[in-house]
């Protein structure tokens, strides 16, 4: 049995109970796919979308006492709802990010309406098969406008992980945030700016449909 559960208006989906406790208030669009998009409760016709969408995969909270929900695969952002130790979730798929505890992968938590919380996947045991890497779009051809720094992660902030040259193929695969603060998972696991390549305008949100 799935739960839907809304804190500063987002509607969370958890599996088995309803285990999501609301640290902070959660503002701006960083939350949702494309940030146009509104958090509703769900339909007939979003079941049945639902029901044709990939089977969602599930873990279970192993933080000390909880998991902070992140806006972006990356503790650089916005801490969104947290989850309580032994909480069982739904998980879509996968990207890699900034490592926590020596594990640098993070998974998304659908949200009712669109879009994904992010949590570290150190602390998430997985209860059945893992999660698949996030691919909606294949890999879309961008290049880089100038010299650009690769990050580990969605933010500025995180580490740099090399960089693309001027006129360089990027490799795409999905992308976080609204148009405003967009940044494009690549096909080397890492991360750029919207705003440093072209091309991007053919990627989807980091989902796994």
């Amino acid at each position: 049995m799935t739960h839907s559960t809304r804190f500063a208006g987002l509607s969370i989906r958890t599996a088995g109970t309803v285990a999501a406790v609301a640290t902070s208030a959660v503002g701006g669009g960083g939350f949702l796919g494309g940030g146009n998009q509104a958090v509703a409760a769900p339909s007939s016709s979003g079941a049945q979308a639902a029901r044709s969408a990939p089977a969602l995969r599930h873990g279970i909270v192993t933080a000390r006492t909880s998991l902070t929900g992140r806006s972006f695969p990356t503790t650089h952002s916005e801490a969104g709802p947290s989850f309580r130790r032994g909480a069982r979730i739904d998980l879509d798929c996968k990207v890699h990010g900034p490592s926590v505890g020596g594990n640098d992968l993070w998974y998304g938590i659908p949200i009712t309406g669109g879009g994904r919380i992010w949590v570290a996947a150190k602390y998430v045991a997985n209860d059945g098969p893992a999660p698949d890497f996030c691919r909606p779009s294949g890999t879309v051809s961008g290049h880089a406008r100038a010299t650009v720094t690769v990050r580990r992660g969605p933010s500025s902030a995180d580490a740099a992980a090399g960089r693309y040259t001027r006129g360089q193929r990027v490799g795409l695969v999905c992308f976080v945030g609204p148009t405003t603060h967009r940044w494009h998972y690549t096909d080397r696991g890492r991360w750029v700016s919207s705003t440093a390549v072209s091309g991007a305008g053919a990627t989807r949100f980091c989902a796994d449909a």
